[in-house]
């Protein structure tokens, strides 16, 4: 059977402004998670140091949300927090990105260490690309100045990575999503294409041992 096209309708400047804010509300949180996966894929050796930034991974993610939030079809089948869905967007644009920039030396693949990041193929068959939008019809320049690169000086932070980064794939990702971020443990077992009681367990696996080693 075939699919019948979405219809696109027409995106008001009130629309347009309430899409920006969303992402002004959860910039942040988003950029910081973007950053970490990129040191964690880096450290893997799975992609080069700086070959990906984060403010590329969130052009990408959120374009895709857009394209998301603009289809009536795609709003009404999203059965996840808006909220949700940027940490999806995120994440398959991590995976996009990262294949493009890949190590051939490699012996991990994406998939395993960002966990199934394309999985959730439910919330996003409903929505096509329509024209081409970019990040800076979205959030003004002055919404969001560029974000410097400022190397971690902290020791307690690099530790900390140091040992997040040492947790089976399942393990780290629930536990940054929902112990981190916030994520509920729903929203993080879809993301994760796994069950609440994998991703409780996963979490609490996580918690004892950042105990052990802290």
């Amino acid at each position: 059977m075939q699919r019948r096209p979405l219809s696109r309708t027409r995106i008001t400047k009130a629309e347009k402004t309430r899409f920006r804010q969303f992402i002004e509300r959860h910039f942040d949180e988003l950029y910081d998670y973007a950053a970490r996966e990129l040191r964690y894929l880096e450290a893997l050796g799975v992609i080069a140091p700086g070959a990906l930034q984060p403010a590329e991974v969130l052009n990408e993610a959120v374009i895709a949300a857009w394209d998301m939030w603009r289809s009536n079809r795609g709003r009404r089948r999203a059965q996840v927090s808006g909220r949700a869905l940027l940490y999806s967007a995120v994440r398959r644009a991590l995976a996009t990105l990262a294949r493009q920039y890949q190590m051939t030396s490699g012996d991990l693949s994406i998939e395993e260490v960002l966990v199934d990041p394309e999985a959730d193929q439910q919330l996003w068959a409903y929505w096509e690309p329509d024209d081409v939008t970019t990040l800076e019809d979205l959030i003004p320049d002055e919404a969001h100045e560029p974000v410097e690169d400022i190397a971690l000086e902290e020791i307690e932070v690099e530790e900390a990575e140091a040992i997040l980064n040492q947790l089976p794939p399942l393990q780290r990702q629930a536990f940054i999503l929902h112990a981190l971020h916030g994520l509920p443990l729903e929203e993080t077992a879809r993301l994760l294409n796994t069950s609440i009681q994998a991703v409780q367990k996963a979490v609490q696996d996580a918690r004892e041992h950042l105990k052990q080693v802290g």
